[in-house]
């Protein structure tokens, strides 16, 4: 019996130190209030969910849903956006999404910006690439405007 006590007491012990550890190292990170706050984190758009990574002089997003268009024989690569802080603070960069056919690849840009960051809410002008019209040598049409996204910190 004192046997079964004592196991008991250092079993709940032993979670005790767990659980403090555990919620120890689950801080959260501080809010975003700006645009020079860690911008790091998962958030919700309309889309789906993003993962943004702050390291610092820049920022990269990226989807975590699917986040490929049906585009027949091409393959196409889900989006990938990256910012740089500019002087000014203001958050500047560019959507890529890679096509290939065979063996010939075609790299798409548009620009993306950050308008605004606070109260965990960003708001972004972002643009969508468009599937090349040739490969050699690449060559884009026309794409759609820019719109306007509010992504917000989960």
């Amino acid at each position: 019996m004192f046997f079964a006590r004592t196991c008991f007491a250092r079993d709940m012990g032993l979670l005790a130190v767990i659980a403090v550890a555990g919620f120890g190292g689950c801080q959260r990170r501080a809010p975003v209030t700006s645009c020079a706050s860690d911008l790091s984190g998962e958030y919700e758009s309309s889309a789906g969910r993003w993962m943004l990574i702050d390291h610092g002089p820049r920022v990269e997003a990226y989807p975590l849903f699917t986040d490929v268009p049906a585009a027949g024989d091409l393959e196409v690569a889900p989006r990938m956006i990256e910012w740089r802080r500019t002087a000014d603070g203001s958050l500047r960069g560019e959507t890529r999404r890679r096509y290939m056919k065979t063996s010939a690849s075609c790299l798409a840009r548009v620009p993306a910006r950050i308008t605004s960051c606070a109260s965990d809410t960003l708001d972004i002008v972002l643009g969508d690439t468009a599937a090349p019209l040739s490969f050699t040598p690449c060559q884009f049409g026309r794409v759609e405007p820019a719109h306007v996204e509010r992504w917000t910190h989960r």
